[in-house]
């Protein structure tokens, strides 16, 4: 993109993002004007709407930045084929869970109609297919069968999605979590054995 070839666009630009996030944290989304946001970020009303021109934009660049960090750090473990199929799986719900836990709950505490839908909609974007090419991966090698692998991929995002949100969180949790990796391994035709240390992650508080 054209702004951010500019000597230090990006590091403004994400200044920006982070200064509207707690602004929209602290007071709410609603509540929290343009003026409000160039105030903590420390620029000018020119320069932040010559990156934004709505609150709108922002959110969706705040969705798009959390979107593509976890693209980045998922691609990076697929990549590593020094490590087997299923602990590429258990490391990808790691950094998972660790990013929802920081990001993803914070996101959630914005105050913004619509957030939960939007930050699905990302993940659902960026996750199926990384999960996909460990499933097909993981069928080559004949750990398991992989009929449908995007398909299963995508229902499992969505699921998970939901069910291992922070802020679902409960006395519950575990079982969900059983519930899953059963679900999981029914589908891919394997003992939920197999798959528990993988998932593990998403039932740690």
């Amino acid at each position: 993109m054209v702004r951010e070839a500019r000597s230090g666009s990006g590091d403004t630009r994400s200044r920006i993002l982070d200064a509207a996030l707690a602004q929209f944290v602290d007071v709410g989304y609603e509540s929290t004007s343009m003026d409000a946001i160039a105030l903590a970020a420390g620029v000018a009303k020119g320069t932040l709407y010559y990156h934004f021109d709505s609150k709108t934009g922002i959110v969706d660049a705040i969705v798009a930045r959390y979107a593509d960090s976890i693209e980045e750090t998922v691609a990076g473990i697929l990549a590593d084929s020094t490590q087997g199929v299923l602990e590429r799986l258990r490391l990808v719900n790691i950094e998972l869970s660790r990013l929802s836990g920081r990001t993803f709950a914070q996101l959630h505490r914005m105050s913004f109609i619509d957030i939960h839908k939007r930050t699905t909609r990302a993940l659902f974007a960026v996750l199926p297919p990384a999960f996909a090419r460990l499933f097909e991966e993981g069928a080559r090698q004949g750990l398991w069968r992989a009929t449908h692998p995007l398909e299963l991929s995508e229902i499992l995002v969505a699921a998970g999605a939901y069910v291992f949100d922070p802020e679902q969180a409960n006395e519950r949790t575990r079982r969900r979590l059983d519930a899953f990796v059963e679900a999981c391994a029914g589908a891919l035709g394997i003992e939920p054995g197999i798959l528990r240390p993988a998932f593990a992650a998403f039932g740690e508080p």
